[in-house]
C-alpha cells in the first residue's frame, strides 16, 4: 500500500514539475521575420533568441508569461495557453515610433524688418537681380545715344516763323510749371532701385511679354536691363508715370533679344 502511495506521489510530482518547448515565429506587420529578438521566460529567467528567420524554441509550460524584447520595437509580452502548444505560435512585434530631434532655428528676429530680410536665405532668382542692379547702380554709358530728327534741309517750310504762338507759350509756360512741381532728379540708390523695379514688375501689363515668349525669369532681366540703359529709376521712381515707361519699355522691347 505504501509503495502503491509512493509510486503515485511520484507520478503526480513529474506532472507538476515537467515542462514542454514551445516553438514560434517573431514577425513585424508587414510579416518580415525578425532575427535576433529575445524571448524571455518570466518564471524561469531563460533566455532565448530568434534565429535569422526569426524562429526560436523555448521551455515553458501553460500560464508561463513570455516576453519578446527587440531594439526599436514596442516590447510584447503574453500567457501561454494550452493550445499554444500544438502548432508554431506567431508573435508579431511593431516598431516604435522614433523621436525626431529638435530643430533650433539660428535666425531670431530683432523686429527690424530691413535687418531681417537681410539674414533670411535669398533664392537664386533674387540674387541675381540684386547683382543686376547692383552694377546698373555702376554703369555709366560712354556713348551718346542717336536721336531721330529731320534735317533742316528736307524739313517742311515754317511759316509761322517769326510770330508768337499762342498755344506753344502756353505749353511753355505749363511745362516751367511742372518742372517746379515735380520732384527733382537724382540718382537712385540700391533699395532705391530695387523697390522700383519691384513695383514696375508689378505694373506693368505682362501679358503683352508673356505672349512673346517670354518666361517670368527672362523679363526679370529685360526689366533690369532697360532700367540700366532708359535710367528708368533716375526718371521715374520719385514720379512713377506708368503709360510713359510702358510705351519706352515697348519700343526698347523690339529691339531686345532674350537670354537663353
Amino acid at each position: 500500500m505504501k509503495l502503491k502511495l509512493i509510486f503515485l506521489m511520484l507520478l503526480i510530482s513529474l506532472k507538476v514539475f515537467s515542462q514542454d518547448y514551445i516553438f514560434g515565429k517573431i514577425s513585424d506587420e508587414g510579416k518580415t521575420p525578425i532575427s535576433s529578438a529575445e524571448i524571455i521566460n518570466m518564471r524561469t529567467d531563460q533566455v532565448v533568441f530568434s534565429d535569422s528567420n526569426g524562429n526560436f524554441m523555448i521551455a515553458a509550460i501553460e500560464n508561463d508569461e513570455l516576453r519578446v524584447v527587440k531594439n526599436k520595437y514596442d516590447r510584447v509580452q503574453f500567457r501561454l495557453k494550452s493550445d499554444d502548444f500544438k502548432s508554431q505560435l506567431k508573435v508579431t512585434i511593431f516598431a516604435s515610433p522614433e523621436l525626431i530631434q529638435e530643430v533650433s532655428l539660428a535666425f531670431k528676429p530683432t523686429g527690424n524688418l530691413k535687418k531681417d530680410l537681410d539674414k533670411l536665405p535669398k533664392y537664386k532668382k533674387t540674387r541675381r537681380l540684386q547683382d543686376e542692379i547692383t552694377q546698373s547702380l555702376k554703369y555709366k554709358p560712354t556713348e551718346v545715344m542717336p536721336r531721330l530728327s529731320t534735317p533742316s534741309a528736307f524739313a517742311p517750310p515754317n511759316y509761322s516763323a517769326g510770330q508768337v504762338d499762342v498755344k506753344k507759350l502756353a505749353e511753355g509756360v505749363a511745362g516751367l510749371i511742372g518742372k517746379w512741381t515735380k520732384p527733382k532728379i537724382t540718382e537712385p540708390d540700391y533699395n532705391e532701385t530695387q523697390d522700383f523695379l519691384k513695383k514696375l514688375k508689378e505694373s506693368i501689363n505682362k501679358n503683352y511679354y508673356y505672349k512673346y515668349g517670354l518666361s517670368e525669369e527672362q523679363l526679370e532681366n529685360f526689366l533690369v536691363e532697360a532700367n540700366q540703359q532708359l535710367k528708368l529709376a533716375r526718371l521715374y521712381r520719385k514720379d512713377f508715370d506708368i503709360a510713359e515707361i510702358e510705351f519706352l519699355l515697348h519700343k526698347k522691347f523690339k529691339t531686345y533679344t532674350p537670354k537663353k
